[in-house]
């Protein structure tokens, strides 16, 4: 392996693991404090309080998870590890879950706003912290393997 390849390798793992921890803390941080305290709060108040608080840091959460799927991607090439490669693509699908679910669910209680039906609020706060929770499990998952096959 030349040292460009090298180079390549060690740069991207240190990316990779960089963002996954960054994702992976703010996915769990989500899933154990701001979900539970939303959901004591009641459906009115996490209401307003996801039109404030929720939308800036779901796309942050999506550039990372997107920032250290291209990383592994690269290391795993690089490197010729399936390891990296399945943290990876499961980092890209934390990103389609990211943007596909969570971003539309938290842009649609948030154009609801605090004065929408509590019943339905309720099941999609409910939505969105299983919608972390799985989040919190791949970020969880793949830091792991990263940090055990670097």
């Amino acid at each position: 392996m030349n040292s460009a390849m090298i180079m390549a390798q060690a740069i991207s793992h240190d990316i990779a693991m960089f963002f996954c921890a960054l994702f992976a803390g703010g996915s769990v941080y989500i899933s154990l404090v701001e979900d539970p305290a939303t959901a004591k709060a009641g459906p009115r108040m996490a209401g307003a309080y996801l039109v404030t608080a929720h939308p800036r840091p779901a796309i942050i959460q999506t550039i990372f998870a997107t920032v250290a799927a291209f990383a592994g991607l690269l290391a795993g090439l690089a490197s010729g590890s399936a390891w990296w490669l399945a943290g990876g693509a499961i980092l890209a699908f934390a990103v389609l879950l990211q943007m596909l679910k969570v971003i539309p669910l938290v842009r649609a209680v948030a154009d609801a706003g605090p004065q929408a039906d509590a019943g339905w609020l309720t099941r999609r706060l409910e939505k969105l912290a299983r919608l972390h929770a799985v989040l919190s499990l791949a970020g969880l998952a793949v830091m792991f393997v990263f940090v055990m096959k670097s």
